[in-house]
């Protein structure tokens, strides 16, 4: 669950559970995920919120790998969030043999993708069709030699429904691989997006700047905050594409 209250209602469950039985690991998660509820939630003092933060680091390092289960072995690294794991870093190999039992397990939201060479556009497919990715809203793939037909099997995917921020940064990505991620049916939801270190050009710029022009003639309003265009070959003509896009303006680094 993404909200906090489901975590507390849970929490509040296995507190009378553990107190039935004794079981002082539940408890301290009970105590954990109430902490990591309260430090998202903010308005503490500063004193109030160091001390809780040196509570929960406390309990993460005695307890964390325990309550992270198999994910220590599966996984290259994890993160907590409100008392469960939320974040992974996993060979995309291994996370499309494991997707289910991950998020059968942990409300997994955010995810790295790793590989060893450039994935295969098999391997995109594949990954595409995981129904799974749907808890993703936040997903990683930079550097693994996605290239433009990778992100084009990618953006085909009915599963990333809930995708709010995707870095595909370092991929070698060019017009082609933009054009099929604006025509994504999840393209809409992205709020923040890295491109950088690709092959994105003026033509894949003038591309860009028509989709969201298109978004806001309709009177629509382009949800997109930050794009990242870092370490591209914009060039002067690009540069000016930039400039002349009012809805470029606000959102895009280059």
């Amino acid at each position: 669950p993404r909200e906090s209250v489901r975590r507390e209602i849970y929490a509040e469950w296995l507190e009378q559970v553990a107190s039935l039985t004794g079981d002082r690991i539940a408890m301290a998660h009970v105590q954990f995920i109430r902490l990591g509820c309260a430090l998202a939630a903010g308005g503490h003092d500063n004193l109030t919120r160091m001390r809780m933060e040196r509570k929960h680091r406390e309990l993460q390092q005695s307890y964390g790998p325990r309550w992270a289960g198999k994910l220590v072995e599966q996984t290259a690294s994890w993160s907590f969030a409100r008392g469960f794991v939320h974040s992974i870093d996993i060979r995309l190999e291994e996370y499309i043999k494991l997707a289910e039992s991950i998020h059968s397990t942990h409300p997994v939201e955010h995810l790295k993708l790793l590989t060893e060479g450039p994935g295969t556009i098999a391997v995109w497919r594949t990954l595409a069709t995981i129904q799974h990715t749907a808890h993703v809203r936040d997903l990683d793939i930079s550097n693994t030699g996605l290239g433009s037909n990778g992100l084009e099997a990618l953006a085909a995917s009915p599963c990333l429904s809930n995708l709010e921020r995707l870095n595909v940064a370092g991929n070698g990505i060019g017009e082609k691989g933009v054009r099929a991620l604006l025509n994504a049916g999840f393209f809409s939801g992205i709020r923040w997006l890295n491109l950088g270190h690709n092959d994105i050009g003026p033509g894949t710029l003038r591309a860009i700047s028509e989709h969201l022009t298109s978004i806001t003639d309709r009177g629509e309003v382009v949800q997109l905050e930050t794009i990242n265009l870092h370490g591209n070959p914009l060039t002067r003509a690009g540069a000016n594409v930039i400039r002349a896009c009012r809805a470029f303006h606000d959102i895009v680094q280059w």
